[in-house]
């Protein structure tokens, strides 16, 4: 934004930060007035100093906010609200907490929005909420207190950040603090006891609810005053109402969480290890800002889970058994979104773009045998795309961009005009081989539908999700006369004979595959690297030997084989 702009946005008045001398030290203009609860107001403001925009909530002066303040500046979590400036205004005797700025409010607002929400949307909220939990839980000992929708926050890319530490209680060893409140509709049966203790089971029971939540757009245990709400929640029995669409493995997980007894309710390592998170092919890194308005498309659905309805419910029963049999340190799901590493370790190169004008002058081409199409150029850049999606990863230096060709616009948003420009120039050279691939194609598909686009007219608007684990070519050997020898990002070697022979050589799994094509059918042996060569089919130990003699000539390159 100009000047210009910002005047006329920010113009609610000056908010001064002073020094003791009463001193300016800071003006932030005020903007937009976002909201009132409780004891606080919030606004936003401009910083001329750093031209940034922050989220602020002014309460009345008291020692429970400078406690808050406190506990929440402390805190450095990518899913939690960032704390940067607290401070007392004498003249009003108000105190202010300057805060990121998060563009698309909370999931309050989001399903005031929408009324409810797909599992798929409620499987990234809430691992992206597990990941602010395990932080405070695991890493500062907070419990939150607190935990419901209007306390998650959404930033313009969609990004969870758990905010509003009003109630958190920090436990140590020699102090469990006494909870002193929250939101009854969040809060478990023990919780309602007159000072009752802090635990992390607290945050736990709230998961559960949020999930209801935002599945169902009602709340499990809901009544008209306090005393029945009470009642409901200390008889421990959420409502699921033959009308209410749900799946099993929802309703399964969210039985699970909310169980009367603190000690039976699962942990949040155990709560991520639920079908509900596990089954799948992953859950998305980020949603589609056209989520906040629509619903996701059953096809966008699909790309994460096969097995859904026409409600977009995941068509499966839970398989049976108590979450908190599960062993407690598993934490893949938070760290690579639940991929499925087996597949991606079964991916190979199915076909080579064996043009030797585009591979002296660019790098090589090929398409994976999960039909993603591929270039690995010669300045050690990568790139893999997705025909169906539109989606690609980008990979320079170790460091992975996804885009969307139908949005190209917006990572160039966040990256430099010369990376821009390499992104660019790499996506006409892919374009380029997905055309001429098309050309050379037999079928009568069209090519047009082969081409990454800048525009939106091949696909619906969802920015269909691809993962930075997806496999790619990550360097390749070519010899004169030799099969070519290539090195995957999931570990496999593989040597490339011709487009219907290849050798897949895996140090994880101590073993050789030989895959064949033969006619329309793919025919494959295994063998264990120490007794490969026992085998009696000659044509597999003439292959054999080939590999042993071309992994001869780049053995000593610690580069490849690292």
């Amino acid at each position: 934004m100009d000047e210009e702009e910002i005047l006329k946005e920010f113009n609610k008045g000056v908010l001064c930060k002073k020094d003791n001398n009463g001193k300016v030290e800071k003006e932030y203009l005020k903007g937009e007035f976002f909201g009132k609860g409780g004891f606080a107001t919030c606004f936003k403001v401009y910083s001329r100093e750093d031209k940034k925009i922050y989220m602020t909530k002014e309460v009345e002066y008291n020692e429970t906010i400078e406690k808050e303040a406190k506990i929440h500046q402390s805190l450095e979590n990518d899913n939690i609200v960032k704390l940067y400036e607290h401070f007392l205004n004498k003249d009003e005797d108000k105190y202010y907490l300057l805060m990121d700025f998060c563009e698309n409010r909370d999931l309050s607002k989001l399903l005031k929005e929408r009324k409810k929400l797909t599992e798929i949307e409620v499987k990234y909220y809430i691992v992206n909420l597990i990941n602010a939990l395990k932080y405070l839980h695991e890493k500062r000992n907070i419990v939150h207190c607190d935990l419901k929708p209007s306390n998650i926050f959404l930033t313009d890319k969609l990004q969870v950040k758990l905010g509003d530490f009003g109630l958190a209680k920090k436990i140590t060893k020699d102090f469990i603090p006494t909870n002193n409140g929250g939101t009854i509709y969040y809060m478990p049966p023990e919780a309602l006891e007159i000072k009752s203790k802090c635990s992390y089971k607290i945050d736990i029971w709230a998961v559960g609810i949020i999930i209801y939540n935002l599945l169902t757009g009602k709340l499990p245990f809901f009544a008209n005053d306090r005393d029945e709400t009470e009642k409901k929640i200390k008889a421990c029995k959420p409502d699921f109402p033959p009308d209410l669409i749900i799946s099993e493995m929802s309703k399964d997980l969210i039985k699970q969480i909310l169980k009367k007894d603190p000690n039976k309710r699962p942990t949040l390592n155990q709560i991520l290890k639920h079908d509900f998170f596990t089954m799948g092919r992953g859950i998305p890194k980020l949603l589609p800002k056209s989520f906040i308005k629509k619903a996701p498309s059953i096809d966008y659905i699909r790309n994460f889970f096969v097995d859904v309805d026409k409600d977009g419910l995941i068509n499966k029963e839970p398989k049976q058994g108590n979450l908190t049999e599960f062993d407690l340190d598993d934490d893949k799901i938070l760290k690579n979104n639940n991929i499925n590493k087996q597949d991606n370790k079964n991916i190979y190169v199915k076909e080579l773009f064996l043009s030797k004008n585009y591979i002296n002058k660019y790098g090589l081409a090929y398409i994976l045998s999960n039909d993603l199409y591929g270039v690995c150029f010669r300045d050690s850049t990568k790139i893999v795309y997705s025909q169906k999606t539109n989606i690609g990863l980008y990979v320079k230096d170790g460091e992975k961009k996804i885009f969307n060709s139908n949005n190209i616009d917006d990572i160039y948003k966040t990256i430099s005009e010369q990376e821009a420009r390499d992104l660019d120039k790499k996506i006409k050279l892919l374009n380029y081989f997905m055309k001429a691939k098309a050309e050379n194609n037999s079928s009568n598909d069209n090519s047009e539908k082969e081409q990454p686009k800048n525009n939106n007219n091949n696909r619906n608007n969802d920015d269909d999700d691809i993962s930075e684990d997806q496999v790619y070519m990550k360097k390749y050997y070519i010899y004169d006369n030799s099969p070519i020898v290539l090195k995957l990002s999931n570990k496999i070697m593989q040597v490339y004979f011709n487009n219907n022979e290849i050798m897949l050589l895996s140090k994880e799994k101590n073993e050789a595959t030989f895959i064949k094509k033969d006619k329309s059918e793919l025919k494959s042996n295994v063998f264990q690297f120490n007794n490969a060569m026992e085998t009696q089919n000659l044509e597999i130990i003439k292959k054999l030997q080939m590999t042993k003699n071309l992994l001869g000539k780049i053995i000593n390159d610690d580069n490849f084989l690292s």
